[in-house]
């Protein structure tokens, strides 16, 4: 297993439970992890500082999952007026309750990095961000906000 020390995790879920669930797990593995409780706020985190992954829940209020991924994948966001960001987005996988092949899909198409289910079991996540870090480049700390953003393959 690669080392994930250090690695820049925005967490993103509208339960409390699971939001402390998942920082748990990922600050067992090094990682920083940073909290959201909606996509709205998801997407002024990621605006605002760079992360290496992001972990989205689908269903939320305010701004749901799908909605918070094409901001953030775009570069756009209603809390900045539609302004466009200029900067590389992180990788995101998506953490939900829907167990559809159908759903795991719709992750795909709208630019998700890759999809895991609830209850989360540790291996299958830890896996799922290796495969998807090993994917892309280093951003915290190692590459400066600017150019591309993911295509949204996996």
């Amino acid at each position: 297993m690669p080392d994930l020390r250090g690695r820049k995790v925005l967490v993103v879920d509208d339960v409390a439970v699971n939001r402390h669930l998942l920082q748990s797990l990922l600050r067992a593995e090094g990682m920083v992890v940073e909290l959201a409780s909606d996509g709205l706020q998801a997407v002024r985190r990621v605006e605002s500082e760079a992360f290496d992954l992001v972990l989205m829940d689908l269903s939320m209020p305010v701004m749901d999952g799908y909605q918070a991924t094409r901001a953030i994948l775009d570069g756009t966001s209603r809390a900045s007026g539609g302004a466009t960001a200029d900067f590389l987005a992180p990788p995101i996988i998506a953490v939900t309750a829907h167990q559809a092949c159908a759903e795991r899909a719709r992750c795909l198409a709208a630019g998700m990095s890759d999809f895991l289910t609830k209850p989360i079991v540790r291996r299958d996540l830890l896996q799922a961000i290796v495969r998807v870090l090993e994917s892309v480049p280093r951003q915290v700390g190692e590459c400066a906000r600017g150019g591309n953003s993911l295509d949204g393959s996996s």
